[in-house]
């Protein structure tokens, strides 16, 4: 009994180990996979998180879009004050507030006319790029060879010559110009042609005066002058200061023509009336109109439009010019401080000046702020804008100081002396003596001596250098060998006494500059190519070594190859 007791508790013991084996793989399965309950948590919680992140998708979404509209909103409602104000702030606006020039009145059709009849291949126009800026020849008579020269450069112009005289008789002018959407594209070749012009126009006039034809000087510089005017109210930087160019171009040729002879009173006169009218352009103003409108074209285009704004040519800089609001943040910015230049343009000269420095520090202290990156294409475009105003207010100081000179001029005539002050020119010659807006304080500086005498402003850099002109300070480094200095000398006109006007001629030699071996062989072919011989050279003050850049297979004269 006992032996089958063990038996069978053997084999029940048995079939139990093999029951619980048997069982223990299902346990592990049944470890393994989670309770139904527990997988829906887990999805339900995936779910939630998917829900969140897109719910703060949209929110971020929202809120970049929202901050768009908010700085765009802000550009807006700017851009609608100042059309309310009367002021144009589109390209378009800019463009269709121009004035309307009846063809048949419009001087900018003929002067187009004389620029396109001026030579291209002429060596005399090859040798006035090389004429001297020597201070001691102001008021020297030019030499018999140089007259030949310049004769022969302004016969081989003298198409053009008598269309510009024929253009002079308009006021006004509006060259045909093809304005493109993107103003930042404009092209202005017109604006080469018309400094062309000009410089034509005060070599007929200085020609004129060595000939005594005062008549024809004074055509000749009012010709000048309205070439410049023949621009018009085009609004853009490039065009105001070739204007402004031009202006001293012509006060420089009036400086020249009375350093070689007498002017009579009506003449002088003539000139007086054409600076004042010079004087009452405003310049500056339509220029910076011009360049906000175009800028504004820029900020307020739609991002998918772009590319069409700009015809193609990338303006911005991806991606910011995609990211919402950046372009309506930064045009404001650029909004706020064009409004401040354009305010400083109607300031009185003085004013204006300060207001100009003031502006420019301040954008050179936020081109340094962190917040810098915020403007990123304002700060490409405003930092150069101020350095305008000063240049315009240079442009209309020259043609102060030059009406000034005038009237000292016929001051002297009438009572055959210099006056001691420019007070005495008030109110018979002068209605008041124009302010100095370079000086800390007061009107234009004036000094006389026996045989001249130099009426000036302190100039763009502000100090009193005893009316020295850019010609003198600049020859004088070149004598020295020094770099071209850019600033230490006034803007200022020179008048000679009569007798110490149009003395004798310098060599032919000295007329030209001191040229290094980069320059000779151009410039000694030129003159072989216009007709001079090297015996007329020699004579002439040109030396040996200078002639050995003659060209070698040409006769020098001298018969040496015979």
């Amino acid at each position: 009994m006992d032996e089958q007791a063990r038996d069978s508790a053997e084999t029940e013991n048995a079939g139990q180990a093999t029951a619980d084996e048997a069982a223990q793989p299902a346990a592990t399965e049944h470890e393994q996979a989670p309770p139904a309950g527990k997988r829906r948590r887990r999805r339900g919680c995936l779910i939630k998180a998917g829900v969140g992140v897109l719910i703060l998708l949209v929110l971020l979404v929202g809120a970049a879009l929202a901050y768009g509209a908010y700085w765009r909103g802000r550009l807006d409602a700017e851009i609608e004050r100042l059309r309310a104000e009367g002021q144009p702030v589109t390209w378009d606006e800019v463009l269709a507030a121009r004035e309307q020039i009846p063809d048949e009145r419009n001087s900018a059709l003929i002067f187009q006319r004389a620029a396109a009849t001026l030579p291209e291949d002429d060596p005399a126009d090859e040798l006035m790029r090389y004429l001297s800026r020597d201070p001691d020849l102001f008021g020297r008579m030019p030499s018999p060879q140089l007259r030949r020269l310049m004769a022969a450069w302004l016969e081989a112009r003298s198409e053009a010559l008598g269309l510009v005289h024929e253009g002079a008789r308009f006021e006004r002018g509006a060259w045909p110009v093809e304005w493109p959407k993107n103003p930042v594209l404009v092209n202005l070749p017109h604006l080469n042609g018309v400094r062309e012009l000009a410089r034509l126009c005060v070599r007929d006039a200085a020609q004129r005066a060595v000939s005594g034809d005062a008549s024809g000087v004074v055509h000749s510089l009012v010709a000048c002058r309205r070439v410049g005017s023949s621009i018009g109210d085009e609004p853009t930087i490039s065009s105001a200061l070739v204007r402004m160019a031009i202006r001293a171009i012509t006060v420089d040729g009036i400086e020249q023509a009375l350093a070689l002879c007498e002017l009579p009173a009506e003449a002088l006169e003539d000139l007086s009336d054409e600076l004042a009218r010079a004087g009452d352009e405003s310049l500056l103003r339509l220029a910076l109109l011009g360049e906000r409108a175009g800028w504004m074209g820029f900020y307020t285009c739609p991002a998918g439009r772009l590319n069409e704004w700009s015809e193609g040519e990338r303006v911005g800089a991806e991606p910011l010019d995609r990211l919402p609001g950046y372009r309506g943040r930064d045009g404001g910015f650029y909004l706020a401080w064009m409004g401040r230049l354009l305010s400083a343009a109607g300031m009185p000269a003085r004013e204006r000046i300060r207001e100009a420095e003031a502006i420019e520090d301040g954008l050179i202290a936020a081109e340094d702020a962190a917040s810098k990156y915020l403007y990123v294409y304002s700060l490409l475009v405003l930092p150069v804008i101020p350095k305008c105003i000063p240049s315009d207010a240079k442009s209309k100081v020259r043609l102060d100081v030059a009406a000034t000179a005038l009237a000292v001029e016929r001051y002297r005539l009438d009572n055959a002396r210099w006056p001691d002050s420019l007070d005495q020119l008030v109110p018979d010659y002068l209605a008041a003596v124009p302010e100095d807006p370079f000086a800390p304080a007061g009107t234009l500086r004036y000094i006389h001596g026996d045989d001249e005498c130099v009426v000036y402003s302190y100039g763009q850099d502000q100090e009193d250098n005893k009316g020295l002109h850019q010609r003198e300070v600049q020859g004088k480094a070149r004598e020295a060998g020094q770099p071209t200095p850019l600033e230490g000398w006034d803007i200022s006109f020179r008048l000679l006494d009569p007798e110490k006007r149009g003395v004798a001629s310098a060599s032919f030699r000295k007329e030209f500059q001191e040229l290094d071996d980069r320059y000779l062989d151009e410039f000694i072919s030129a003159l072989q190519e216009f007709g001079f011989t090297a015996e007329e050279l020699r004579a002439a003050g040109f030396t040996d070594e200078e002639m050995e850049h003659w060209p070698a297979d040409e006769d020098d004269g001298t018969g040496a190859d015979d």
